[in-house]
């Protein structure tokens, strides 16, 4: 979901609520169907946002976002959050204008986020909505947060403090619609955490799809425990899942990768194409940093099985 249709859907929300609420279907339905024509309309004829015309706090955190002068930005993100103290995205964003030094941020972060926690609390949110959170309105911006603060304990060599923050995510949120799982399977192949590895493959098993993201991490987990036979199992099962597999590690040992970055889209990866791969080497670049030898393992064990197919084929053609 895209920052204007969440904006949308909390305009929603005060809408219902300057209205009294709802007391039936019908009643939601006709209350529904006049905002979204006033939205529409507003949409229309609406002037550019500028300070003038800022209303919510959603609205001053956008001009922050947008400011290109920092001291305007601090002081948008600080007007965001005199209308809204609860606007986590404002306090995030006002931590990171403020704070250089990651272990500053964190500090900070870690204030903001008992903080919070008491509010989803207060809210009823925790303990009512664990396992849903993302998708119950007012949940998203504490999830952010999380993964903020989880993003810069992975970046800070704070590994156990991440993984414990991955875990809450993925309590809070099942579902997993920020791709939080990935980070979670990266840490546990660096700390060769097997059993949490395994749990989290059979969890989000998704009638046998495989996850560049989770199942490269998981080969080189079981390559780090010298379980060899298991760790190219995996592989194999990533190379007949992604043709680009071969390519990738043949690429990875020549330095020839650069073109490939090139060639990606601006925003998102096609699946199941040289895209995953690389988007998983960004993202866990400390473990593959430290598989230099698994990369030339895997390069040697692809062409080997490639090798034997080829003797098995032509040994099939003479009879």
């Amino acid at each position: 979901m895209s920052k204007e249709t969440e904006k949308a859907i909390n305009g929603l929300h005060r809408f219902l609520e300057e209205h009294g609420g709802v007391n039936s279907e019908e009643e939601l339905q006709e209350m529904l169907n006049q905002y979204m024509t006033e939205y529409n309309n507003s949409l229309r004829f609406q002037p550019e946002l500028s300070e003038a015309n800022a209303e919510t706090s959603e609205d001053w955190l956008e001009l922050a976002e947008e400011a290109e002068n920092p001291n305007d930005a601090v002081r948008f993100a600080k007007k965001s959050l005199s209308l809204d103290p609860n606007n986590y995205d404002a306090a995030v964003f006002l931590i990171d204008l403020e704070n250089e030094l990651p272990h500053i941020q964190l500090e900070h972060l870690n204030s903001l986020f008992e903080k919070a926690t008491a509010h989803m609390e207060e809210t009823g949110h925790i303990p009512q909505d664990v396992g849903d959170f993302w998708g119950v309105y007012g949940t998203r911006p504490y999830m952010r947060l999380l993964a903020t603060k989880m993003h810069i304990e992975k970046e800070s060599g704070m590994f156990l403090e991440a993984i414990r923050d991955g875990e809450e995510i993925l309590r809070l949120n099942s579902h997993d619609n920020m791709g939080i799982r990935s980070a979670l399977m990266g840490l546990y192949a660096l700390l060769l955490k097997e059993a949490e590895a395994e749990k989290l493959i059979e969890k989000y098993d998704r009638d046998g799809y495989i996850e560049t993201s989770l199942f490269l991490p998981l080969s080189i987990l079981h390559f780090r425990l010298g379980k060899l036979e298991k760790a190219k199992e995996i592989l194999l099962q990533l190379n007949k899942a992604n043709p680009d597999t071969k390519k990738f590690f043949r690429s990875a040992i020549n330095g020839d990768l650069e073109p490939y970055f090139a060639d990606m889209p601006e925003e998102g990866y096609r699946p199941n194409t040289m895209d995953e791969y690389l988007v998983t080497m960004q993202d866990e670049y400390y473990l593959l940093s430290q598989s230099r030898s698994y990369v030339m393992w895997a390069d040697e064990t692809l062409k080997h099985q490639t090798r034997s197919r080829t003797k098995t084929s032509k040994s099939r053609k003479k009879h």
